[in-house]
């Protein structure tokens, strides 16, 4: 991390498909656009992440009352605290698809419930329970300059409405049936 001069490194990440179906191209297709995330977000997702120990003395750790988004969460931290966050374009993380869609539901409803618990524990940052988050990040770019045939296009487009129905569903049952997490202390900063 020293040549870049940063604190938080965030890598490339490249999705393999174990099983090609469309679930798993799907996700290959929308997958971990990293780059986009330090520029909008200013976080980078835990398969694709380089800290320095001294950010974790100075912002904490992750906060583990969050079943999902705890990347996010820190990263933000991090940002606040004024660290230098990077990413390296040359370094490769590769990452397995999900390829059938009970995996990648099962993703999104927690991620959904994640939303939510955000929401709780950090109302500042995230606004109030009980009106989920906008959707963030678009599909990365067809980086060989392929086009998508229309089939595909109209599958994708289904395959994001019902993922968006399961990040909506999780976010829902979460409002409705979490719990706040007393037992886990909040990460200190």
């Amino acid at each position: 991390m020293d040549e870049q001069g940063v604190d938080y490194l965030g890598c490339n990440v490249e999705l393999t498909l174990p099983e090609d179906t469309l679930v798993g191209r799907y996700n290959a297709h929308t997958g971990f656009p990293v780059k986009q995330y330090l520029e909008n977000e200013n976080y980078a997702p835990t398969c694709a992440l380089l800290v320095r120990r001294e950010v974790f003395e100075e912002v904490g750790f992750f906060d583990a009352r969050l079943i999902s988004g705890g990347d996010r969460e820190f990263g933000e931290r991090v940002h606040e605290a004024g660290y230098d966050q990077g990413y390296a374009e040359d370094a490769v993380v590769y990452h397995p698809a999900r390829t059938r869609f009970e995996s990648l539901a099962k993703k999104n409803f927690r991620v959904g419930r994640g939303f939510c618990q955000k929401q709780r524990y950090y109302p500042e940052r995230y606004g109030t329970p009980g009106i989920p988050p906008r959707p963030s990040g678009s599909g990365n770019d067809d980086e060989e300059g392929d086009e998508l045939s229309l089939a595909t296009r109209l599958a994708f487009a289904f395959l994001s409405f019902a993922m968006l129905t399961c990040r909506g569903l999780g976010y829902y049952y979460e409002f409705l049936f979490g719990e706040e997490r007393d037992d886990i202390p909040a990460p200190t900063s």
